[in-house]
């Protein structure tokens, strides 16, 4: 059985290794997060839907920032106009397996 994870993460290793030289150094770190895991990683985690299907809202994210010691501890989730905000200080690239690349800025789902 072959984990599609394992190769992948193998040839990071091995870009990283080599150092990356068609990237320009720059003089402030860059972090960078792996995310790996099954349907949440994925972008389908529920977020914002209530009923008795999703526990009456208990437990999303709009929930959670409903709640004023959260909601001060994420202010970057919703934009001034309450929506999900899109965050353009951080950059994803995810290849779904059966479907076209998705790339650009994070956004929820």
């Amino acid at each position: 059985m072959r984990w599609p994870l394992v190769d992948y993460c193998a040839g990071l290793i091995v870009l990283l290794g080599l150092g990356l030289p068609w990237v320009q150094a720059t003089a402030a770190p860059v972090k960078v997060f792996i995310l790996a895991g099954q349907s949440n990683m994925e972008g389908q985690a529920v977020a914002d839907l209530d009923g008795k299907d999703y526990n009456d809202g208990k437990g999303t994210l709009k929930q959670l920032l409903s709640e004023p010691g959260p909601a001060a501890r994420f202010p970057g989730l919703r934009t001034a106009e309450g929506e999900w905000a899109v965050r353009d200080d951080v950059w994803v690239r995810y290849q779904p397996e059966a479907a076209p690349l998705k790339v650009g800025p994070l956004g929820l789902g």
